[in-house]
């Protein structure tokens, strides 16, 4: 039994988690006739426990605390009670932060499963955690049961790539964004500096921009789900290796690491703690450009509009010649391994309704989420959306490269170790005299968080 703490990331508390029951078995095939030396074809699998066979009410916990987004969550879910043929009832409720809701699970499933919800929203580095110790349930034979009910087919790719694992399916995605890079455009186009797409361009054209403009060009921040973004592009290499050691004992992450500071030593850059700051530092047009998430792009146009000015975005720098990827972060929706057979197909049932392409369609419209459909990136609505929030389109059309995270337990946490050295470093409480022992030292202790997970 692996530790409920060493697996379990955010949560605190140390203790045995049950096996999941589930299982991703394939269709079998019966056993030669005795004699015979012939194979009988396949068998089709019996998928009806897979399926509500009765009545059953559940709960559906949130974190969306947003009155356009709950109340988008309690419409479709009224739908979903009024028109579902299998007598499923769901009760949204917003619970409270992804914490929150981890915390009160990790209760419950020490409880013997004793209060678990339906289904719940976690954000995106659980699933692999949560899958490892047993808490969640694989989905693809309830996926499979429903066929077209489900239409795994319009889904992209990297969408559910971001809730899989070992090739199995452990959510679905729901209130996802991704990082990206928010600037104002007009202030690039009066001064004949478009931003470019290139590490060593960019680099240039913040040197440009801070020394016509008198502004800060750009604003990393202290936060590793869009520094990661940095870390990949611009090197060509995942920072998190294997997922049991880390790839930062490359030269490329030192080089690229220095590269930040001497910006940020020269004024041209700064790397901020809050992303509040950089949001108000962009409406008080004293900062160009920074890294955050789709999420922020609505804000950032408020700001954009109260002070005289058009943004726009960009999925990504790079230092190969690779195109830029961003990475999946936000909300996916799982449900639970010790709950009953008639309650995991009934949650089963709500996510493929809750997240289909029609849902989805509407879902990106009115909250600006990420499409996790094919069919919503070539909808007619998401032009509509452009015209109202110009600032995604440069996004969105680049779903398709919008990627999963490293799939190793402990990723989050050990990049958070990186990140936190590099913001030490860049803000001068590590001396160039002492970077490379300290980096060392970080890169160890990297390794560690890493592979504990595997103990």
């Amino acid at each position: 039994m692996k530790k409920f703490l060493a697996l379990l990331l955010a949560l605190t508390m140390v203790m045995s988690l049950v096996a999941c029951g589930g299982s991703g078995d394939k269709e079998t095939t019966k056993a030669p006739a005795e004699g015979t030396g012939t194979t009988e074809a396949p068998t089709e699998e019996d998928l009806s426990d897979y399926l509500v066979k009765e009545p059953v009410t559940i709960t559906f916990w949130h974190q969306y605390s947003a009155a356009a987004r709950a109340e988008w969550i309690a419409n479709v879910t009224k739908e979903f009670n009024e028109t579902n043929e299998w007598g499923i009832t769901v009760n949204a409720e917003y619970y409270g932060a992804y914490q929150a809701i981890a915390d009160t699970i990790a209760a419950c499933v020490a409880d013997g499963g004793k209060g678990l919800p339906g289904l719940v929203t976690i954000n995106v580095p659980r699933v692999v955690n949560f899958q490892n110790s047993g808490i969640v349930e694989p989905l693809d034979k309830y996926m499979k049961a429903l066929g077209d009910y489900a239409n795994l087919d319009d889904y992209l790719d990297a969408a559910l790539d971001a809730v899989s694992v070992d090739g199995s399916l452990y959510g679905l995605p729901f209130g996802t964004s991704a990082g990206c890079i928010i600037y104002n455009k007009t202030v690039c186009d009066e001064n004949n500096l478009p931003i470019p797409q290139g590490w060593e361009e960019f680099k240039t054209w913040c040197k440009n921009i801070y020394e016509k403009t008198g502004k800060v060009a750009f604003s990393f921040t202290n936060d590793f789900n869009y520094m990661n973004n940095f870390y990949m592009n611009c090197t060509g290499i995942d920072p998190a290796g294997d997922g049991r050691k880390s790839q930062l004992d490359n030269e490329a992450f030192k080089t690229f690491v220095k590269d930040v500071k001497a910006l940020c030593d020269a004024g041209y850059c700064v790397m901020w703690s809050s992303t509040d700051d950089q949001l108000a530092a962009l409406g008080a047009q004293t900062l160009v450009a920074y890294t955050n998430t789709t999420n922020n792009i609505v804000k950032a146009q408020a700001q954009a509009k109260d002070n005289g000015f058009e943004i726009d975005t960009m999925l990504g720098v790079t230092g190969t010649d690779k195109a830029p990827v961003s990475t999946i972060s936000g909300a996916v929706l799982v449900s639970f391994a010790q709950l009953s057979q008639n309650e995991k197909a009934a949650a089963a049932a709500y996510m493929a309704y809750l997240t289909n392409a029609e849902n989805n369609q509407k879902w990106v419209v009115d909250t600006q989420m990420l499409p996790s459909h094919y069919s919503t990136i070539q909808s007619e609505g998401l032009k509509d959306l452009y015209v109202k929030y110009p600032g995604y389109k440069n996004v969105f059309e680049q779903a398709e490269n919008i990627i999963s995270k490293n799939k190793t337990p402990n990723f989050q946490p050990a990049m958070e170790i990186f990140t936190e050295w590099v913001f030490s470093y860049v803000n001068g409480d590590i001396s160039d005299s002492d970077f490379d022992s300290s980096w060392e030292n970080m890169v160890e202790e990297v390794d560690e968080k890493l592979e504990s997970a595997f103990e």
